[in-house]
């Protein structure tokens, strides 16, 4: 909850010392004004005499200027004078501002057992509940201020926290019944859409967005929400209109900035996309500040060590890492800081001279990139892309582990039957909301399935990982688990070598098989990523793989109708060429 809103719903409880004196009245009259300084220095003159409410006025000055150390302490000189329940909510409010939330959560226990039981005080607990990300409590106690006096701003923050909990339609019917209760407030328009596109309905996403732009042209969020919503319905160059917009409105502002690159990306205009893709670091991702040696910028590399290193998911560095090649043309000397998993896979990968699984700075280096910068750096455009492959697995362990695989799924029979491996779920990382709500649109379900299995001539065996993979235990069709033993990536694609075919939902084993050049269908969601560009079924980055796109979110069903139509003649051209070679 921003500290405006809790130093307005307390401030006649702070501020109700009697006697005051002018230097006091003063105060609290320039504070209103925003006159922070003159306010600061009148309550300092009160200090001396009126101790307790001159702390209250200081700490509350310091919490609007952010200054929360300062904060703290005249919060706590005032409890110390007077050991109140509100004064402690301020205090909650200074250590939250100043990232100490446990303290803040301590602080707060306290307070709520000494706070009379008001709608206000519960809201305002609330607020200071979801301020610390504890969205469980702060939904209890909206509650409880919603059952003593309904309101709407009361309701609006609970159907926030909703959100936050992944319970999107709760959250939805809450900001449909604000809406509805009141129409004209552009607000909560604008946060009903938000929830919409969470739930992957991006046609009423972007209908919240344009009605609130009708009423407030230059709102930068509901541009933002428009510009995202028509970027999720693969309309991207129509969604740059209204990044275009709302960076004009704030150049600034990193959600417009970003969805704008990604939206340049997915549209195919890579020289602009990239070098906007930086905005990334102001929204959600941090830049890594462990590393003495500088970022590189572009600057000359002859001569030059630098670390590629890793920035997100295991997908993004299968990815990338292709190129380190390009990286190493430019004379340096490439090293790679990558996920344990990861490390023994790619110590065969052309360009990289070192790979490493941690990273103590022994190490001297020139400069560092993360992996996802240099397509920036090096002009990356689809036409000079290294080609895949670019992994490998030696012969020996394609032997020992690919040929295992096939031998004991498929027999040694005359006609061998084709051997497709499947992945029906993400990495759901519960930590990550965005990546979660993400995660609940690409995956889907073993039994969704099902009408695979009806195609004759075919033996499934299971690349799934996770908790998803306990789905096998009641697979509707018979399916090998092919991943028992394996213990990083260079296992998983030695075993892929021992496929024919991958079917996968958008994760990490595509750009796995991909770049080890192993045919590769993948069933994207509706608002895809962008890196799979918008309404075709092929990729520059992998061209084994073939894209079987979703045309409504949820809606897996014709994707797997049109996945077994192609399974069925890909088998019928199998057999022919056996039959062929017999």
């Amino acid at each position: 909850m921003p500290h405006s809103q809790l130093e307005t719903s307390l401030e006649q409880t702070a501020c109700a010392t009697s006697g005051r004196r002018e230097e006091l009245e003063n105060a609290e009259l320039l504070f209103g004004s925003g006159l922070l300084d003159e306010a600061r220095n009148s309550a300092l003159a009160a200090m001396e005499e009126f101790p307790l409410p001159a702390s209250l006025m200081l700490g509350r000055i310091a919490l609007r200027s952010q200054n929360f150390v300062e904060a703290d302490y005249y919060f706590r000189r005032a409890l110390e004078c007077e050991n109140a329940a509100t004064t402690r909510l301020f205090l909650v409010a200074a250590l939250t501002g100043a990232r100490r939330p446990q303290e803040a959560l301590s602080e707060l226990g306290v307070a709520i057992r000494e706070l009379p039981e008001t709608a206000r005080m519960m809201f305002q607990v609330g607020g200071l509940y979801e301020a610390l990300e504890q969205f469980e409590d702060a939904e209890a106690f909206y509650e409880r201020s919603l059952k003593k006096q309904p309101a709407p701003r009361v309701q609006h923050r609970l159907g926030t926290v909703l959100l936050m909990q992944n319970r999107v339609a709760d959250s939805i019917a809450v900001f449909e019944s604000l809406c509805r209760a009141e129409p004209g407030n552009i607000d909560y328009r604008i946060d009903l859409g938000t929830a919409y596109a969470r739930s992957g309905n991006f046609e009423n996403a972007l209908s919240c967005a344009l009605e609130a732009i009708r009423a407030r042209p230059a709102d930068v969020m509901a541009l933002n929400n428009a510009g995202y919503a028509l970027q999720c319905l693969n309309r991207s160059q129509e969604a740059l209109q209204f990044y275009d917009r709302a960076v004009v409105v704030d150049p600034d502002y990193a959600p417009a900035r970003f969805g704008r690159a990604v939206a340049l990306l997915k549209n195919g205009a890579f020289a602009t996309g990239w070098a906007e893709y930086d905005w990334r670091w102001l929204h959600g991702q941090s830049m890594r500040t462990d590393l003495k040696a500088p970022f590189w910028h572009g600057e000359d590399l002859t001569g030059k060590t630098i670390l590629l290193h890793s920035e997100q998911g295991f997908g993004d560095t299968l990815q990338f890492i292709r190129l380190a090649q390009d990286v190493a043309r430019l004379g340096a000397r490439v090293l790679a800081h990558v996920p344990p998993a990861l490390v023994r896979l790619m110590k065969n990968v052309e360009g990289l001279a070192g790979v490493y699984a941690a990273w103590d700075g022994s190490v001297p280096i020139d400069y560092h990139c993360p992996l996802l910068s240099v397509p920036a750096r090096i002009g990356l455009i689809p036409a000079n892309l290294p080609a895949a492959p670019y992994l490998s697995v030696c012969p020996e362990m394609q032997k020992e582990t690919g040929e295992k695989l096939r031998h004991t799924v498929a027999g040694k029979g005359d006609k061998p039957d084709l051997i497709v491996g499947l992945v029906w779920a993400g990495d759901p990382r519960p930590h990550d909301k965005a990546a979660a709500h993400t995660d609940g649109r690409r995956s889907m379900t073993l039994a969704d399935f099902a009408l695979l299995a009806r195609v004759e001539g075919v033996r499934f065996v299971s690349f799934q990982f996770g908790v998803a993979r306990e789905q096998i235990s009641t697979a509707p069709f018979p399916i090998t688990d092919a991943i028992d033993g394996v213990t990083d990536f260079l296992d998983t694609a030695a075993l892929l070598s021992g496929i024919d075919l991958l079917i996968s939902v958008d994760t990490s084993i595509v750009h796995l098989a991909g770049g080890l050049g192993v045919p590769v269908w993948m069933l994207s969601r509706a608002d895809g990523c962008w890196r799979w560009g918008e309404n075709v079924s092929t990729t520059p980055w992998y061209p084994q793989t073939r894209i079987i796109r979703q045309k409504k979110a949820h809606d897996w069903a014709p994707v797997i109708a049109e996945a077994a139509g192609l399974l069925g003649q890909v088998v019928d051209i199998y057999r022919t060429t056996l039959a062929g070679v017999a």
